[in-house]
């Protein structure tokens, strides 16, 4: 991962640097862009390249020498291939952006009907085995909206109460992956939950701006590890078991929960 001071110093870092601020002006998502950009302008620093000529065997070589996987590469092109189209504005010529082939293999883990139906028990019943305290008092809720909508983890414990519409039962998920933003309704059973959530919550005096708040914060969501202590005790209690068959399957994880919404 390239310094966030990092100085473009290539022949073409002019080019890149309006190309980024253009995108931004625009209102696009510029991170990912700006790694990929940053990670070409040191190779062409590398190589020496003094003429404004990004030439198809340049782009080829330096996928070819970047250590990350072929899944990454093969969506990084489009990336490559929107700078390369502004550069033709100015009479550049356009070079061959050839996507490298990949094949993924990796497998999620789906839970059963069985599984989820134990799952949700578990965390339930999670401050049995644990002192009682917030993070035991929100987890399941947490669990079942990563369950119930199919959100990714981060998008869930980043949720703020005014992403969410009790009246509608809908989510408002903004500037997720990729910078983009999408509804996600709610079963009816799910909102009449976080109904009642929203009136403890409030009762209370937790949660006030983040539906998941941190244990040590009041404006700060629940942090990552608090989740994983939590859902590692759940997995163990709700005694859902794993063996690896393949190198390629991941296991029960959170993301786990998304791939099992999907496939219901």
């Amino acid at each position: 991962m390239r310094r966030q001071n990092y100085q473009y110093g290539s022949v073409f870092a002019n080019e890149i640097i309006q190309y980024i601020n253009l995108r931004k002006l625009n209102g696009k998502y510029t991170a990912k862009t700006e790694s990929i950009l940053k990670d070409l302008d040191a190779y062409l620093i590398d190589i020496n390249l003094t003429e404004k000529n990004l030439t198809t065997e340049v782009l080829a070589k330096w996928q070819k020498s970047r250590n990350v996987s072929s899944v990454t590469k093969h969506q990084d092109c489009a990336h490559i291939k929107g700078f390369c189209i502004y550069l033709s504005y100015f009479g550049m010529e356009m070079p061959i952006i050839e996507k490298p082939k990949f094949k993924s293999e990796y497998i999620p883990y789906i839970f059963s009907d069985e599984e989820i139906g134990r799952i949700i028990l578990a965390a339930d019943n999670c401050q049995v085995n644990r002192k009682l305290t917030r993070s035991s008092t929100i987890f399941p809720i947490l669990l079942r909206i990563l369950l119930g909508c199919g959100l990714r983890l981060g998008e869930g414990l980043k949720l703020h109460w005014e992403n969410i519409d009790l009246k509608a039962g809908i989510i408002y998920i903004q500037n997720a992956k990729n910078g983009k933003s999408r509804i996600v309704p709610m079963d009816p059973s799910l909102t009449a939950i976080l109904v009642e959530y929203r009136k403890f919550t409030q009762e209370k005096s937790i949660c006030m701006n983040y539906l998941f708040e941190s244990s040590y914060s009041t404006d700060a969501p629940m942090k990552n590890n608090t989740f994983w202590r939590w859902f590692s005790d759940v997995m163990q209690n709700a005694e859902v078991q794993f063996t690896r068959q393949n190198p390629s399957e991941r296991g029960p994880c959170a993301h786990c929960l998304r791939h099992t919404f999907a496939h219901k």
